[in-house]
């Protein structure tokens, strides 16, 4: 089967793969299983790079193809999202194929088909790790089948549902983690604009400081559960936003780091010439300058279409 007829992800046969006229240098790519996407020039691919992963990145497309905006697929995007989804464990894999019922179901009470590879709905690597979280589903009395392929969620399941998506995992708001020292009050508002750019219809809100550390507690781990995912800025070395941030990866959201721009000798110094100790190592950030906030605004937007977030 000549490449010209197959999905690069996940080489099975595709619907369609041809040049997109309209936009140079990517192909059009439309699959059964990986969904709808533009490919962009990827050495990831062209290497054949990370078999033992590109499952991960199939599901991740399957789960944003259906967007306004098709996923430009390129090594940008795929080092940004495969750190996070490597570590995506069983109960959050459970998760998405609940939350797939959900959104295909019409009404309670209705059934749900499911024909064909879904697989991908959970991140799983083939249709019988599926199948492993569909009975578990049903183990718990989640869902109840008609059949194999003709499923519905119960009253229990629906009320699972609604907890998910009160907790954020499905919710419109996006908490900003970063110092609240004036000199950053210009970058809370750029990294707002960015969220608005994106044009997803998120609210994106830092959480001011209340009157007593117990509240603050109390309003944080609140907050943190009740959004999407977080813009984390490290830039002054705040250990509430190391802390915030690594509750949210706890949750199993998207965090999205950000940090002043490195100086030529690659530190990030402060105000009064002190070290920054940030590890930029393993997470994919977006380096920002004063001079320049409108161009982080544009990157965050389009970071945050980027990730499907």
């Amino acid at each position: 089967m000549s490449s010209e007829n197959t999905c690069p992800i996940c080489d099975e046969q595709a619907v369609s793969n041809q040049r997109d006229s309209a936009r140079p240098g990517l192909r059009s790519i439309e699959c059964s299983r990986c969904g709808r996407y533009l490919l962009a020039p990827s050495d990831f691919i062209a290497n054949s790079e990370g078999r033992d992963v590109r499952y991960l990145l199939s599901a991740y497309l399957r789960e944003h193809s259906d967007g306004i905006k098709e996923l430009i697929v390129n090594d940008s995007l795929i080092q940004s999202v495969l750190p996070e989804l490597k570590e995506y464990n069983v109960e959050r894999k459970i998760g998405k194929v609940l939350l797939y019922l959900g959104k295909y179901s019409e009404y309670p009470g209705s059934y749900v088909s499911l024909v064909g590879e879904l697989f991908p709905v959970a991140y799983a690597r083939n249709q019988s790790e599926f199948v492993f979280y569909r009975d578990h589903l049903e183990e718990r009395g989640y869902i109840e089948k008609k059949s194999n392929d003709r499923i519905r969620l119960t009253a229990k399941g629906w009320n699972e549902l609604y907890k998910m998506r009160r907790q954020g995992r499905d919710s419109k708001e996006c908490f900003i983690a970063m110092s609240f020292r004036e000199e950053y009050d210009k970058l809370y508002l750029a990294l707002q604009k960015g969220v608005d750019l994106a044009g997803r219809g998120y609210s994106a809100a830092r959480l001011d400081d209340p009157q007593s550390p117990e509240l603050i507690d109390n309003a944080l781990i609140a907050k943190m559960k009740n959004s999407r995912f977080m813009i984390a800025d490290f830039s002054a070395n705040n250990a509430g936003v190391y802390f915030e941030a690594g509750y949210m990866r706890g949750l199993g959201r998207h965090v999205i780091s950000t940090c002043k721009k490195l100086d030529a000798q690659g530190k990030l110094v402060d105000k009064k010439g002190e070290d920054l100790h940030f590890d930029v190592e393993h997470y994919p950030t977006l380096f920002w300058e004063e001079r320049n906030l409108e161009k982080l605004s544009e990157d965050l937007a389009n970071w945050i279409i980027a990730w499907g977030i």
